[in-house]
């Protein structure tokens, strides 16, 4: 399945910056959760806890402050 291959946030496709914009407009006040399924971080609980703070750092730079 080529048109499903999870990445962490700011690996892949996904616009998050717009996302995220998209979200606050909405006055959207809710939680972010972060499944790691990126298949290079699923190697070991290192590489899992390595992804969540690579995740955090990105989301931090594209979710609008309030």
């Amino acid at each position: 399945n080529d048109f499903h291959t999870p990445k962490l946030p700011g690996m892949g496709d996904v616009n998050w910056g717009k996302f995220f914009s998209v979200l606050t407009d909405s006055v959207f006040d809710g939680a972010v959760c972060v499944e790691v399924e990126d298949r290079a971080y699923e190697g070991s609980l290192a590489l899992r806890k390595a992804a969540l703070r690579q995740s955090h750092a990105y989301l931090r730079q594209v979710i609008p402050k309030q």
